[in-house]
């Protein structure tokens, strides 16, 4: 089964737009912002990427056989050029035309080996991931590029990328999950963190985008670029902000293009790398003592609440060994077995045993009843 969903986010498909995918595909779920079809024995009548790229800004494609693909799209100038480089082997494809720039991340599936398989609440969940994901790249958040850089490390053949003092000790929602779909290790991603803790590196405001307000843009334009931007939206229908931004102020021209001066590069992983294995297994093993510290505190109240209602627990058990009954006798056991439990822990056993006492002085003649209970008994000793 191979499953293709494209969405789009800036604006709807357009009537045209439609027709055309409808032309490619007469089994699709098709919306005024959604395209989403599955195939078992046969695939798209087209290329994904320059579906992606005509039509839609965020899209995600699997086959039970083979990987997972991320795809988006942004508006061209978005992303510095050295996040662009051939040398990233997770971008599968960079297509791109006078507007918009496609990325694809994907992972090579004869060397993960995987088998993938995602129900549609899974599927909706990595929809809402991929669309924070490209509203964090527009604001110049690239730590998806690093992450699937990282990945990469024992390869030792990718370019360098800009060293720049993101946060990865505390990574959002929509970078776990893409983890999560990728099945990334974190060891080289929190060696990163170690890394930028002592070496010199650029500020992440180096592309971290403040998101001004729109109306006061418009307001600082001149009459010439107001007219400049309102002639594109009449023949072009639609005009994002980006595009827009782009119309007045080329990407080539712009003065806020970030200058990079210091590099991160593969071997200056390697130091940081078991210190920070070994982080990694100290907080899972911190992870799991509080997993088991939280457990014990539920059981220690679940028996507080059992030696709490200890009279009735007696006279329940009371009741399903009077039943006389296989069923009865069980339940009865099962009673047996959280009193005990519960007076042990409340350090009562010597009161205990004279319930236990009056109890077999009633039903001691049932020999199912007091075989079980005889089994309860040996496993608690």
């Amino acid at each position: 089964m191979t499953l293709y969903r494209f969405e789009t986010i800036d604006s709807d498909l357009s009537i045209d737009a439609k027709h055309s995918l409808r032309a490619i595909s007469s089994r699709a779920e098709i919306t005024r912002n959604l395209f989403s079809v599955w195939y078992d024995y046969s695939d798209l009548k087209a290329n994904p990427a320059k579906v992606m790229l005509d039509f839609f800004d965020i899209g995600f494609r699997y086959s039970e056989w083979g990987s997972p693909s991320i795809y988006v799209r942004v508006p061209v100038g978005v992303i510095p050029e050295v996040f662009l480089s051939s040398d990233m082997k997770w971008l599968d494809s960079m297509s791109k035309n006078d507007s918009y720039q496609l990325l694809e991340f994907y992972l090579d599936s004869e060397e993960s080996g995987d088998y993938y398989s995602y129900d549609d609440d899974e599927i909706d969940g990595i929809m809402a991931s991929i669309k924070e994901l490209r509203d964090q790249i527009l604001k110049g958040d690239y730590r998806l590029f690093y992450l699937l850089w990282l990945d990469e490390y024992q390869e030792g053949n990718l370019g360098k990328l800009p060293l720049i003092a993101y946060d990865f000790e505390k990574l959002n929602a929509p970078l776990e999950s893409i983890i999560d779909v990728f099945k990334l290790s974190y060891i080289p991603i929190k060696a990163l963190q170690l890394l930028l803790q002592n070496e010199e590196s650029h500020p992440s405001s180096i592309t971290l985008k403040t998101q001004s307000d729109v109306k006061s843009w418009l307001n600082s334009l001149s009459e010439f670029d107001k007219n400049k931007i309102l002639t594109q939206l009449f023949e072009k229908g639609s005009l994002t902000k980006y595009e827009a931004l782009n119309l007045i102020e080329p990407i080539a021209k712009r003065k806020d293009t970030p200058k990079f001066e210091k590099w991160l590069m593969l071997d200056m992983l390697e130091p940081y790398l078991n210190e920070a294995a070994e982080n990694i297994e100290k907080a899972h093993q911190a992870e799991e003592l509080a997993r088991q510290i939280e457990e014990m505190k539920a059981h220690i109240e679940y028996l507080n609440q059992l030696y709490a209602n200890r009279a009735k627990l007696w006279l329940d058990m009371d009741f399903e060994a009077s039943k006389g009954s296989g069923a009865g006798y069980n339940k009865a056991a099962e009673i047996y077995k959280k009193l005990k439990e519960a007076y042990k822990h409340c350090d009562k056993l010597e009161v205990f045993k004279q319930k236990q006492d009056d109890f077999m002085a009633k039903h001691g003649a049932r020999k199912m009843l007091i075989k079980r209970i005889e089994e309860v008994f040996s496993l608690l000793e």
